[in-house]
């Protein structure tokens, strides 16, 4: 029901639900280069959580990635090769080639995965059939890659049973990979993640081009990307640093 009254609304034309207005995009997105955090330049003294020690680790390589392929230049620097072993840091690397076909990168990536373990499990583990063939897309690995139909099967299937959270969230993320390689990806599954998650402003943006503005409006500066991760809550809202939001507004502006 919330679904059909999300369609029924957007057929009329409603404010809540129209397309986001580019001009005033643009406009926020100056705001959020102004607040967002950016790893490079900072000093080398600096040891908070927005500090150079942070650059290399954690979800670090993946914020980075994604923020270059959406087209803020600022973050296309080198994902850290060394801690690029889990799901979401390998995402990084691969948007990262997506977007700049680095060929010397991608032959330090291909030399660093092929002395990782290469078992290839179908949960939640850091290779799935999806991350493996999205790594022989690019070009840092061999012998994944998949028909678009099977693509399309696994995205799906995983739309509608992943754990709500930030699984989902790498979900939409690998779709946005695949769109900007070129593979065809039916919209059912950006729209599977937004029926399950409708707080989701990236959900909603992937599946219908529209989402409340406002929401990406007032970042802290502090803490971590939660707006689109692990739960709706106002205090997760509150915790992001404005990457996640400026990588939005990129797609809103330069396109999926």
């Amino acid at each position: 029901m919330r679904l059909l009254a999300l369609l029924l609304l957007t057929a009329c034309g409603s404010q809540s639900t129209r397309r986001v207005n580019t001009t005033d995009a643009i406009a926020l997105r100056e705001r959020l280069r102004a607040q967002a955090f950016v790893c490079d330049g900072l000093p080398a003294q600096d040891t908070t959580y927005r500090g150079r020690q942070h650059c290399g680790i954690g979800d670090q390589p993946l914020y980075q990635g994604l923020g270059c392929l959406a087209g803020e230049e600022a973050y296309c620097k080198l994902p850290t090769l060394t801690e690029l072993d889990s799901r979401d840091m390998v995402l990084g690397a691969v948007a990262y080639l997506a977007k700049t076909n680095d060929a010397a990168y991608r032959q330090q990536a291909r030399s660093h995965f092929a002395a990782l373990p290469k078992h290839v499990c179908f949960d939640a583990c850091d290779r799935t059939p999806i991350i493996q063939d999205l790594m022989d897309r690019v070009g840092i690995s061999d012998g994944g890659r998949l028909p678009s139909a099977a693509i399309n099967s696994t995205l799906l299937t995983a739309s509608l049973t992943a754990p709500e959270g930030y699984q989902l969230r790498l979900i939409a993320d690998e779709v946005v990979i695949y769109r900007k390689l070129g593979v065809n990806i039916t919209s059912k599954i950006a729209k599977n993640l937004y029926a399950r998650q409708e707080c989701n402003s990236y959900f909603r943006f992937l599946a219908y081009g529209s989402f409340d503005l406002q929401r990406l409006n007032n970042p802290s500066g502090t803490g971590k990307n939660w707006l689109f991760s692990d739960s709706c809550s106002e205090m997760d809202v509150k915790k992001s640093n404005g990457q996640m939001e400026l990588y939005l507004i990129n797609l809103v502006i330069n396109g999926i």
